[in-house]
């Protein structure tokens, strides 16, 4: 009897994963956009401020958003994420970066993440089209970067290169990837502006990667003796499809450098599917060398994440 595997899980995957990356990209339908996991939140401070962290991008996880922000580092970090993201997709996070103090305002980080995207259905069906259950496969999703800020005076640089790869079943393919950031932090007021171009680079599965032009700005000032206060706004053009820009907007309140608060609200174009732009949510706590970060998500229809990671400074 003559068998054919129906692999029905992976367009339910696919269409998970694209509408991860929804608030960036959307109506390009499934075979429009390569990796579009590469759209998750990169951590949890930047996703409670609604994504809005181009202009700030002030620690070692600068490099996936402005890599610029890397040349902002005063010290050695360490940032290790779990994010609970929607549909039981989980996603794995380690990221170290270091100031190179020898070539100036200069900054360099690596980092790994790692994207399992559950257990899904295998069937096969027969002669007689019916449905047999032949297990289970769990697709999964990697990216590994290197990247490299540098500043002169008020105005900074980088780069960000990722070597990244999935495995739907028994298919698997890489590629690579490049971002680019700018960072100018003028002399006006606690103001400064970022520009970064994300994920450059080869086909993926015959599909371009989900570059994106990401630019905003932000302010952050003294609010009362030892609080700091942060606003943040950014816009997010995706190139493959102008109509779903989205913008992003957040804010960070740090009471006497120990407890932190975090809100933001995402607007985008969600084409079809509805409620993904929400309300963004979040807290942090530090003590000496060691800062614990959350935040909430909400996807609407999909469902919410819920992000958080340990960052280590040495």
């Amino acid at each position: 009897m003559k068998r054919q595997t129906i692999k029905a899980g992976l367009s339910v995957l696919a269409g998970l994963v694209l509408a991860a990356g929804l608030r960036a990209q959307t109506n390009n339908g499934l075979a429009g956009v390569a990796a579009p996991w590469l759209k998750f939140p990169s951590d949890p401070r930047s996703a409670a401020m609604g994504n809005a962290f181009v202009a700030v991008a002030d620690d070692v996880n600068a490099a996936q958003i402005n890599p610029a922000g890397l040349s902002q580092l005063t010290g050695q970090q360490a940032s290790f994420m779990h994010n609970a993201w929607f549909q039981g997709i989980a996603d794995e996070q380690v990221t170290y970066g270091l100031p190179l103090k020898a070539l100036g305002q200069a900054g360099l980080a690596a980092g790994v993440d790692f994207i399992n995207f559950g257990s899904i259905e295998r069937y096969t069906v027969n002669a007689n089209n019916t449905l047999t259950d032949a297990g289970s496969f769990n697709p999964s999703a990697y990216h590994v970067d290197l990247a490299y800020g540098q500043a002169w005076g008020s105005l900074a640089a980088g780069a960000n290169l990722k070597v990244l790869g999935q495995s739907l079943d028994s298919d698997n393919s890489s590629s690579f990837g490049l971002d680019l950031g700018s960072l100018w932090k003028p002399d006006l007021a606690g103001m400064s502006f970022g520009l970064a171009v994300q994920n450059l680079g080869a086909q993926l599965d015959g599909s371009n990667l989900p570059t994106n032009l990401k630019l905003g700005g932000a302010w952050a000032g003294r609010a009362g003796a030892g609080n700091k206060l942060t606003l943040a706004a950014d816009l997010d053009l995706p190139t493959a499809d102008a109509s779903s820009t989205s913008v992003g907007l957040g804010g960070e309140f740090w009471y006497q450098g120990l407890l932190a608060g975090r809100l933001g609200y995402v607007f985008a174009n969600t084409g079809t599917l509805t409620g993904i732009t929400g309300l963004t949510a979040g807290v942090g706590l530090k003590y000496r060398w060691a800062e614990v970060d959350y935040a909430l998500v909400t996807e609407g229809d999909l469902g919410t994440g819920n992000l958080i990671s340990l960052l280590v400074g040495f």
